[in-house]
């Protein structure tokens, strides 16, 4: 003698006479963690292609030499336009440690010149120095 099929009794329980195959079976004693399983997948493949289009949209071309803004910094003019502190804080007339997180504004204002004309200072002065060091 061997033993009992339990899968019989298992699917009759059901009420009905077609057996169900294991899987079938497994998922119906455990839904919750099927649920789980399927919603922590929903969510990681949300993050995977969010991750995958950020790594697309930081490979494109980036801007080169952005218009200034009134809410920027020296030191974000420095790293957006990659050029050397002391060209920016010489078109800026303002001294490295001290005035580093002052806005464009405010630098434009007390230079008694508009953003437009820092700006053009500034692009001058970037391309005089790209000339000689590149």
């Amino acid at each position: 003698m061997g033993l009992p099929d339990t899968r019989q009794s298992e699917t009759l329980a059901y009420g009905n006479d077609v057996r169900l195959s294991d899987f079938t079976l497994a998922l119906r004693r455990n839904w919750i963690p099927a649920l789980g399983l399927i919603l922590s997948a929903i969510v990681a493949l949300w993050f995977a292609i969010g991750f995958v289009l950020d790594v697309a949209h930081l490979r494109g071309p980036r801007p080169q030499d952005p218009d200034l803004k009134e809410w920027m910094t020296p030191r974000h003019v420095v790293m957006s336009w990659r050029l050397p502190p002391q060209v920016v804080f010489s078109v800026f007339d303002i001294k490295p440690h001290v005035d580093k997180r002052r806005k464009l504004d405010d630098i434009a204002d007390d230079l008694g010149i508009t953003l437009e004309e820092l700006n053009v200072r500034l692009r001058a002065a970037a391309a005089v120095w790209r000339a000689v060091h590149r």
